[in-house]
């Protein structure tokens, strides 16, 4: 199986018919692409305990992340 396959966690026959260059530039703009999205929800979470009082922020935090 293919890196992308893998990455993608599917089994998508459209991926044998890429060339290895475009299979490739995929494969780096999805996990681009995932690395931004993560990133923004980082941001996201961050933003959202900001508003909390400092004395609830700990607290949250461990409710929503354990």
């Amino acid at each position: 199986m293919s890196p992308l396959h893998e990455l993608l966690g599917a089994d998508l026959t459209v991926l044998d018919e890429l060339s290895a260059d475009e299979a490739a530039d995929l494969f780096a703009m999805v996990q681009s692409a995932r690395t931004a999205q993560q990133a923004a929800l980082d941001d996201a979470i961050e933003a959202a305990l900001g508003h909390l009082p400092r004395l609830v922020r700990v607290p949250a935090r461990r409710v929503l992340f354990g």
